[in-house]
Parts: C-alpha cells; structure tokens; sequence
C-alpha cells in the first residue's frame, strides 16, 4: 500500500506492465502509463534521481531505473511512485510525541524548578535521539534503494510508529525485490522469443533471397509511393546495375530508356487515381523496351491488401532477346521460302514482280515524289509483297504509311532505310537463286510447241508464224491469274472469310512480263478490294442462302482488243458510301460515271477505318491510273447482294506482240 504505482515500459514506449489506483482489479491498456505523464525523457533519466511529485491527489516519491540486455543495450525502464503520506504521518506523530514529552518536561522542570532541569536536558536528548537516528535511517535507506540497492533493509527498536515505518520500508523494499525478479524472468523469456523470431526471420530471408538469385527473370516490387523494395532478383543487378536507399523505379528505369519510364510514370499515376478498373490500367503500363542490344519484356501484378486497395507492384522483368531474334530469324526463313516459291513456281512472273518492286522501292526510298505519289507508291509495293507473301516487306510498308499519314511529310525515315535493307537483301537472295541466266530462260509448253509445228507443216503465213514465236517470250495470263488466285485465298484466310473457289479462264494470252509488270502490280488492289470489301463473312452467307465465295478471272480477245475481268459474288459496291465521300471531298456525283470517277479518284475508300489489308483510298487510283497509262479503260458492274465484275479493255495495238528478228528466219515480206 506504500506504493502508489508502478510499471515497466520498453523503448517504444510501450508498457508490458503497469499497476496504479486506476487500474485495481482491471487489465490495463498498453498506453495506460500515460496518465502518470511520462515522456520519453525517462530513458535518458539518471538512475541514482529520486523526483517528488504530484499525482493523484497526493505527493510522491517517483524514482526509475534503466533495463539493459545481456549486450548492455538499454531495452527499457521500470519505475516506481511511493506515497510520502505514510512517511508525512508518522513524521507528524514524531513531532506529535517530542512537542507532548518537551511540554510534559519543561512542566516538571517548572514543577521541579532549577534542580530537574539537568534530568530535563537528558530526557530531551534521549527523545530527540530515539526519532532523528530512525528518520535517518530511513532517508539514507532510501536513497540507497533510489541508486538500485534493494539488499538494504533498516533496522530501528524505537518501540514506536518509527518502528512500524522500518518494518514497512523493509516490507516494501522486499515486494520490490520481488518485482524485480518477475521482471527480470520477463526480461530475459522476452530476449528469447526475439532472439528465435530474429533467427526465423534470417533463415526466411535466407530462402527468400536463394530463390532471387535462382530465378532467371528480373523481380522487383515497388510502394504506392514508386518507391523500390530493396529486395530484388540478382537478374536487375546483373542486367540494370544495382541501386541503394530509398529510389524511385522510374528514375531507375529511366537510365535504360527515358521513353519507357515516361509511360510507365503516367500509367502508374493515373492507376492511383483508381478512377477506372486496375485491370484496364496494367493493360495501359509499357509493356517492352530496349537496353544494352537486349530487348526485354514487363509484366505486373498487383500487390492488394484489405478491401482491395491498390499497396504496390510486382514487376517481372523478362529477357526476351533470343525470342524476338528467333522469330525475326523465322520470318526472315518464311520469306526467302515465299521468294524461292515465288521463283520456281512462276519464273518470269515473278522476276516481273520482283523488277517492278525493286523500282518503287528505289523510288521510295529516293522520296523524290510529291505526297500523294509517296503514299501510292508504298501502297502498291505493300500490295506486291503481299501477293509475293514477302510479309516482312509488307508490314515495313504498312508501318511507314502509318508514319506518313501522321507526318505528312516525305522524308528518309528509319522504317524507309528498314524497308531498303531488307529488299536488297531479299535482291541479292534472288540473284543468287536465279544465276547468271535470269530472263534467258523463257516458258513454253508441249501443247504451243505442238500447234506452232503444225503452222509451219501448213505453211502458214510467215506473220502468224513469227507472232507466236514472238509470244513465246511473254507471260501467260494464265499464271498473273493464278498469282492474284493465290492472293485472294490467303487474304480469305486471313480476313476471316474462309475458302474460296477461283476460276480462271486465260484464252491463252501471253503479255509482255516487263511491259506489263506495273498492270499487275496494280491488279492486287481489285483482288484486295474483292475479299475486303465485297465477299461476305460465312456467317452474312449462310443468312444470305450463298455457298462457298467464288473469285473469276477471265481474259479474252474481240474485236475492238483484248479485256481482262475479275469478278466476285459478294455482297457488291455501297454507292451510297461513295456518294458521302463523294460530297464530303466535293467530288461530282451526279451520275453513276462521276461515282465511278470518285471510286477511283485518290483517298476516297468505303470503308470507315484503316487496316493493313484496305481502308487508305489508294490501291484504286492507282490501278486506273495504270489502265490509262496503257490507254485503256476501266468499266464496272455491280449489284447489291449479288457481286461486282471489274472490265478492264485495251486495244488491240497496245496487245500486239513484238515481232522477233532471228537470224535463222526468213525475214517477213513488206506485204505481210
């Protein structure tokens, strides 16, 4: 009952124990010490100060002392509050009983007059000593027990309330001893359990850190506040450098490509805004950048906690360099196969192809042309490498439109200087597929051989004779028919419209493959159009009662010249598409001939968007620019839900053939 209160807090000023009037009979709160107002200036007390203070109505005698581990690191401090009233009682009866006896003697000496007062100074004497010698006993008792001596017990005889107080003080000092102990006990079981959980901790750290170095891919976490975790894989050292403190991922990243870290720092901003789904945001977060000749791949997953909120990022950082070099390597492979096809199955048509291709490409590449002709011009080589299946082409093409359309403006550009590497490494390929021969080799099949033999056993006129003889050296139809054939079904494929049926009807025409490898070139466009715009999807089919799509080639000679047509059974040509496009580019569309006209004319598609199949309003024009280049004319035919024929028809004298001049025949007579 001599101690008002007493408790034990930790350097985190947290109370493991605490006992005081308030908390008799109850379980304290952890932060129940504050009501006595200690700060935590008391581990930094001297031990050996003993404080008088006012708590609880009442003075007391407030003294601590420090808790140290085994490594003699102050751990925490225990202190205790005594009442100064006990002592104040006991003092004041003291001075109670010395005033009763000092007035009881001078009574007597009066009584007793001049004789006693020698027994009077005695008896004074004996009293003050029986009361100041315990009271210094005591005091010195306990400033001893301030200084952390809790052997110290007092022993006082007084046969009085002095008496009482020692025994008190004893008792007291004894209880405290014991609190000591238990404290002591809970000291040392709770420098135990810190020193196991210290060991656990190491050994988790341990595992954790042997399966960062395991894995082969580059591991980090980062805060809210973009902050990264001093954890991290041995790939990030190994690939990035290694970092220190408290860094910021995007300052980290940021030294391997400022681009990169600048997406990254937006997309991350705006998924703490958590104004839309945390799904659509990682969709947003860069995915892939460029270091040191290595390309590398980014992953994330979101570190959630409670309701969901957002605390972080784990991001998984993948070396992707054998990978993408693999598949280019393999789309490099897939192509010179599609060139190897292309030459052994047609020959002089693809040479044709390949010549016409190689001239837009140094014209491209030279970017001497206005605008609209650069545009044309990559448009229509990225129709012949499709039709080549030189995909790799194709898609360079596809990308500098892209950068044409946001540019407008014709420059020398890296896709431009990709775009020429790679076709004269696809020319020296074919240089070395095609030897020191190349148009020295012409195609002729048994059937021709046969006919004109049977000419010249018939003596046929010397102007026949050399005419086939002179077509022997062109292209058949034929084989153009099958290349533009072959286009339309893979782009079938690929555009979702499944298989479709060609039928080719050549007559057996041959043109000039160098003459006419620009027609060709351009022909593409009216097959593309075809599967794009025109055939159905199967599932528009089934509902329209249609079977299989078909594709027509057809060729033939009347007596005005020689017609070309192309014709499919989809669902035909939208003039009401080209009327709007018409009006909104201010193009005459009054009769189906001005529609025609603004069909042809240059960026006008019915298509609403671009691909990289149609959609830009280029392929057209630059097909009728190439009829009117060869003096013919372009004429269609269509009807809504039924299909659409393409009639394109040239004179005769553009068709006819070069005679050859032959030194083993005989020359041809002015009348012939």
């Amino acid at each position: 009952p001599e101690i008002a209160y007493g408790f034990y807090v930790d350097s985190e000023m947290q109370a493991w124990a605490y006992v005081s009037p308030t908390s008799q009979g109850r379980a304290p709160a952890r932060d129940a010490w504050k009501e006595v107002g200690i700060d935590k200036g008391i581990h930094v007390r001297p031990a050996h100060v003993v404080q008088t203070r006012q708590l609880f109505g009442q003075a007391i005698f407030e003294f601590a002392a420090p808790v140290s581990n085994e490594e003699g690191t102050r751990v925490g401090t225990i202190v205790y509050g005594a009442w100064s009233a006990p002592l104040e009682t006991a003092l004041s009866r003291a001075r109670a009983d010395s005033r009763r006896s000092v007035v009881v003697t001078s009574v007597f000496l009066v009584v007793l007059a001049a004789g006693a007062i020698l027994v009077g100074w005695w008896l004074v004497r004996r009293a003050a000593a029986l009361i100041t010698k315990p009271i210094a006993e005591l005091t010195r008792a306990t400033v001893a027990l301030a200084g952390g001596d809790r052997n110290l017990r007092v022993s006082i005889q007084s046969r009085d309330e002095i008496e009482t107080l020692g025994h008190a003080f004893n008792q007291m000092v004894g209880e405290l001893d014991e609190s000591y102990a238990r404290l002591e006990g809970l000291n040392h079981t709770l420098e135990e359990r810190v020193e196991l959980r210290t060991r656990e901790l190491a050994d988790r750290n341990r595992d954790l850190r042997l399966v960062l170095d395991t894995v082969d891919e580059g591991l980090l976490t980062i805060g809210r506040d973009g902050l990264l975790a001093l954890e991290r894989s041995a790939k990030i050292d190994e690939w990035f450098g290694s970092y220190t403190g408290e860094t910021r991922f995007v300052d980290f990243i940021s030294r391997c490509d400022p681009t990169f870290a600048d997406r990254f720092s937006a997309g991350f901003d705006a998924m703490l805004e958590d104004v839309f789904t945390l799904e659509l945001y990682l969709e947003q977060l860069p995915k892939r950048f460029k270091y040191a000749g290595c390309e590398y791949k980014c992953s994330y997953l979101p570190i959630q906690e409670g309701e969901g909120r957002l605390q972080g990022l784990l991001i998984m950082i993948h070396d992707i360099t054998q990978q993408v070099l693999a598949a280019q390597q393999d789309a490099e492979q897939r192509e010179l196969l599609a060139l190897f096809q292309g030459f052994t199955r047609d020959r002089l048509g693809f040479l044709s192809l390949f010549e016409e291709a190689t001239e837009l490409c140094q014209r491209i590449v030279g970017c001497s042309e206005d605008l609209a002709t650069h545009r044309r011009l990559i448009h229509t080589l990225k129709g012949n490498a499709l039709l080549a299946s030189l995909n790799i082409v194709a898609e360079l093409c596809h990308k500098a439109e892209d950068e044409l359309d946001e540019s407008r403006e014709v420059a020398v550009t890296p896709i431009i200087l990709a775009l020429r590497t790679r076709w004269e490494r696809l020319a020296q390929n074919l240089r070395a597929l095609q030897g020191d021969r190349g148009r020295e080799v012409i195609e002729i099949n048994s059937q021709e051989i046969d006919v004109i033999c049977n000419e010249l056993a018939g003596v046929v006129a010397s102007s026949s004779v050399l005419e086939r003889l002179a077509a022997w050296r062109n292209e058949p139809i034929e084989r153009a028919f099958e290349r533009l054939g072959d286009y339309g079904r893979v782009l079938a494929q690929r555009l979702g419209r499944g298989e479709i049926e060609v039928a080719i009807e050549a007559g057996g025409l041959r043109l000039d493959p160098v003459r006419w490898g620009p027609f060709w070139s351009e022909m593409v466009h009216i097959v593309r159009n075809a599967v794009d715009h025109g055939i159905e999807s199967p599932d528009e089919r089934r509902a329209a009662g249609k079977s299989r799509p078909q594709l027509k080639f057809r060729a033939g000679q009347t007596p005005e010249g020689t017609f070309i047509e192309v014709e499919d059974d989809g669902r035909g040509i939208d003039w009401e598409a080209i009327r709007r496009v018409a009006r909104q580019r201010r193009l005459p569309m009054e009769t189906e001939a001005d529609l025609l006209e603004a069909l042809l004319a240059d960026g006008v598609s019915a298509k609403g968007e671009v691909s990289t199949t149609s959609g830009r309003g280029v392929g057209m024009a630059a097909l009728a620019s190439s009829v009117r280049h060869y003096g013919g004319q372009l004429a269609v035919f269509t009807s809504r839900g039924e299909g659409t024929r393409w009639r394109i028809t040239f004179p005769a004298s553009v068709m006819k053939p070069t005679l050859p001049t032959h030194p083993g025949l005989p020359a041809v007579p002015a009348s012939a």
